[in-house]
């Protein structure tokens, strides 16, 4: 039998709402010791930490944000691929819960039975035990602190976010650091001329932060300055240690590992207010009054190489807000949507509608059973240009 909403707040319902209130902040103060204690290493920013989402067991490592000020609770999360925290909750509460479930039950997707999610009574046990209390009724329900810690945090999340610390490296210098075109890439079917396009190249400069990896730019709108990268590492994962190392050498100590992530960007790049290739496609989506939204790069140099020009990719499976900003001000009135076919996909297509439908004319056609970038040139010349097309025409008239 499949857990359900219902059913999780069956769990709950005999526990008093305010004190759960209370060990929810009280379990928010502990914070940093909850991710020591599950071996958690992410990194710290003003309000937040961000990281690769250690629920689904994601590579990608500005997806997982869990916050330690600027909200009505400290633990407060989200992941913004799967989005995890729509099946656990996201409150400090359903972190533990789901930290559990995938450690001790070994829960590894929503489809999973009952059994492989953790109770509810467990968690609140191990955060009332963590919060150095011996019973749920031990906390003293404060309302005046908890009304004092909601305004202390709305005020928090009003002051201006962890500053982006822009690369500005000029395409000159960025070529004579690494080896444009990517060999990787390359074999994995990429014409040389879309790399060479997007000066897509290898790191193999010992020491450097993005050494043994496909390094993929990401530039200013005015396609001039390198502001940021992101790496795909050049092996694949290692059934031992799941981590992305060179096979002959041992696999890395734990505190290492977020080294030998799949992808990563460089330090100081902040994903969630830039647009992959928007540098390139900006004339495009104002002439057509049409944005394409894809996932990722591949996905963008697949559309490319097929003549579609004004696509961006979201870099990851959700639409941020300073990506939507963006979106805003570039003149487009329709949106295609083009995510994976999974359920982060579908949950980030029904996300946008409901948050843009307001403002732009959207559309979510099912081109292929695959991602985008791994679907025929053949399968998207047939059936997506021919829509673009459409939509193009019925703008104009």
């Amino acid at each position: 039998m499949k857990m359900t909403q219902q059913k999780w707040k069956s769990r709950s319902i005999n526990y008093d709402k305010n004190r759960l209130i209370q060990l929810q902040q009280a379990s928010g103060e502990k914070l940093e010791e909850i991710l020591d204690y599950f071996g958690l290493d992410l990194k710290k920013h003003s309000k937040f930490y961000v990281g690769s989402c250690p629920i689904h067991g994601g590579d990608n490592e500005s997806a997982f944000n869990i916050f330690h000020s600027g909200y009505e609770h400290n633990g407060n999360w989200r992941c913004f691929t799967h989005h995890c925290e729509k099946h656990f909750q996201p409150s400090v509460i359903g972190f533990v819960r789901a930290m559990i479930s995938k450690t001790k039950y070994g829960w590894e997707s929503p489809s999973d039975d009952e059994d492989k999610l953790c109770p509810f009574k467990e968690v609140v046990d191990f955060l009332v035990k963590f919060t150095n209390n011996k019973d749920l009724n031990d906390f003293k329900v404060d309302y005046q602190a908890i009304e004092k810690k909601k305004f202390v945090n709305k005020v928090e999340s009003l002051k201006s976010p962890t500053p982006e610390r822009p690369l500005n490296v000029t395409r000159d210098q960025l070529a004579k650091s690494i080896n444009i075109p990517s060999n990787y890439f390359i074999s994995r079917d990429v014409p040389e001329s879309i790399l060479v396009k997007y000066d897509v190249g290898c790191c193999m400069s010992a020491g450097k932060p993005m050494n043994m990896r496909a390094v993929v730019p990401i530039y200013d709108d005015d396609h001039e300055l390198v502001i940021g990268c992101t790496g795909r590492a050049l092996f694949e994962k290692c059934p031992i240690c799941e981590c992305h190392h060179n096979p002959v050498h041992k696999c890395p100590e734990k505190n290492l590992r977020p080294i030998f992530k799949k992808w990563k960007h460089n330090s100081g790049f902040r994903a969630d207010q830039h647009l992959y290739n928007y540098w390139f496609a900006k004339d495009y989506i104002r002439e057509s009054k049409v944005v394409v939204l894809v996932e990722g790069p591949g996905d963008v140099w697949k559309l490319e190489q097929c003549g579609i020009h004004n696509s961006v990719g979201l870099f990851g499976s959700a639409l941020k807000e300073g990506q939507r900003n963006i979106l805003d001000k570039s003149g487009a009135l329709a949106m295609i949507i083009l995510t994976d076919p999974d359920n982060a996909g579908r949950l980030c297509i029904k996300e946008i509608k409901e948050s843009c439908a307001s403002s732009y004319s959207i559309y979510s056609p099912s081109i292929s059973q695959v991602d985008i970038g791994d679907t025929p040139d053949a399968t998207i010349k047939e059936k997506l240009i021919p829509i673009l097309k459409d939509i193009e025409r019925d703008l104009n008239d």
